[in-house]
């Protein structure tokens, strides 16, 4: 009950959180049970963003510690999460993952979709770490006991963020082509351990298959590292490079965007608006500025800052409204005046959320000296750039 009342709001909020979300790759599986892997660079983004690209209800697997005890563990639960056994977490505890694992096969038999991160941690890397065995234990538990008549599935998720720390940057996500767990059927009775090892190795596989991709800054420096081994033969070559790499960077870390971004053409929707989404800064400056104090003193790592920012926000912003909601009753006496007043400030921030970027890349744009604007200059070193380290490059 509790997930589907919140399900739209936290589709709505991830939607608000990214400036792009791209969803790419096969086509979702949106019934049978099915076991759905993901890597796992953010510590709360990545459930999300998975759990609302499907449009079937999603159970996922999540650390024990969040599991506190009392009121909050009935609350996980209802909004479907079971708690994992980590090793690291505590080892004392690792006996009750024979319980998780029965309460994820349950769910599987029942026809459900589980979500689950095979590498067994939240690590903000640009790489795939081994793939642990749980999943395909997990996936051959729950046919084995069906004598492999249940039609578990398992689908690769391949989540890449752009910026692991801001908000309003983009992601994409790339969704694997399905594999059949009954298909390992005979590898499974002739030496399960094996088969485990095989099905884990295939999970592996099907995450490459998803072609987790890199935005422009990271792969500029991974062909950078080429020019690195052609220093003893152009080292002024290599120094020159890397000083136009360093500016594209610069420019594009400033500007918060990246050579492949294109700017919006309707200046002229967005200026008409201008008043409204500048009017929404300013009245959500405090709650903004409250959740990235709160993200950042929460935050154990910089990679963290974005997941406990969306948290925060969930929380923050809605007291804010109630708020200045409460404000406007006190003053005016009349709950119409409360209402109109809380619905316009949030259609202002909602304004603001989505448009002052791109707005205050138009007024910079207009009052840029040269032809082009800073977009098209940002797009030409990229491209002069691909091309001269692509044309150096070392395999």
């Amino acid at each position: 009950m509790f997930y589907r009342l919140i399900r739209p709001f936290a589709a709505f909020a991830t939607r608000q959180f990214f400036k792009s979300i791209y969803l790419t790759g096969e086509e979702l599986v949106e019934d049978g049970p099915l076991l759905i892997v993901a890597n796992h660079p953010s510590v709360m983004l990545d459930g999300l963003l998975v759990c609302t690209s499907y449009h079937r209800p999603i159970w996922m697997v999540a650390k024990s510690t969040i599991f506190i005890g009392g009121p909050f563990n009935w609350f996980l639960r209802n909004i479907h999460m079971l708690p994992v056994y980590r090793r690291q977490d505590d080892p004392s505890q690792m006996d009750k993952n024979q319980d998780s694992f029965r309460a994820v096969c349950s769910r599987l038999q029942r026809g459900s979709a589980v979500l689950i991160f095979p590498e067994g941690q939240s690590m903000a890397l640009r790489k795939l770490l081994p793939v642990k065995t749980g999943a395909a234990r997990i996936s051959f538990q729950a046919e084995s006991e069906k004598s492999f008549e249940l039609g578990l599935r398992i689908q690769a998720f391949g989540i890449t963020y752009a910026d692991f720390t801001r908000r309003q940057s983009s992601v994409t996500i790339a969704a694997g082509k399905p594999i059949r767990v009954a298909d390992f059927e005979q590898a499974y009775n002739a030496d399960p351990e094996a088969a485990v090892r095989d099905l884990s190795l295939q999970i592996g596989k099907l995450y490459r298959s998803t072609g987790l991709e890199y935005d422009d800054r990271i792969q500029l420096k991974v062909i950078a590292r080429n020019v690195e081994k052609l220093l003893p033969k152009y080292g002024e070559k290599a120094a020159e490079i890397e000083k136009r790499l360093d500016l594209y960077l610069y420019l594009s870390s400033a500007l918060n965007i990246d050579g492949s971004t294109a700017l919006d053409a309707r200046a002229g929707f967005q200026f008409l608006l201008a008043p409204f989404t500048i009017l929404g800064v300013v009245l959500h400056f405090v709650p903004y500025r409250a959740t990235v104090q709160i993200a950042r003193w929460g935050a154990k790592h910089k990679s963290q800052i974005a997941s406990y920012g969306l948290t925060a926000g969930f929380f923050v912003f809605p007291i804010w409204w109630t708020l200045l909601g409460m404000l406007a009753y006190y003053l005016s006496g009349k709950g119409a005046v409360c209402a109109v007043v809380v619905l316009f400030t949030m259609l202002c921030g909602y304004l603001a959320n989505r448009y002052i970027h791109n707005l205050m890349l138009h007024l910079f744009s207009a009052l840029w000296p040269g032809r082009r604007s800073p977009v098209d200059v940002l797009r030409w070193l990229r491209d002069d750039l691909l091309n001269e380290l692509n044309s150096l490059r070392v395999d």
